[in-house]
């Protein structure tokens, strides 16, 4: 279940627990400079708080997604198949505790 952790105008984050691990996902509702450095801000403070490394899944081919890890500083850490049988990637940001 994903659970809302920050609400903007902008965007929404939510933070998803999967077998113990933390994922995020972003809903953007209007992408600007102000709201990609708010956002960013946001963020900064997420992963100080939350403490421990964080999740997210890739599909493969999704060239502004692709964009959207890096800007947040996502790494790629593996490969493997999604619910729905289509090659996926997951990538780790870790916190600077964590």
């Amino acid at each position: 279940m994903k659970i809302p952790i920050v609400q903007r105008e902008a965007y929404t984050i939510y933070f998803e627990r999967v077998l113990g691990n933390t994922f995020v996902h972003c809903d953007v509702y209007r992408w600007s400079k102000t709201s990609k450095q708010a956002s960013l801000k946001d963020w900064e403070a997420l992963c100080l708080l939350h403490n421990a490394p964080i999740y997210a899944y890739h599909v493969v081919g999704d060239k502004k997604h692709l964009k959207f890890l890096e800007t947040f500083g996502f790494r790629y850490l593996k490969e493997g198949l999604g619910n729905d049988l289509k090659l996926i990637q997951i990538y780790i940001k870790e916190t600077p505790n964590g």
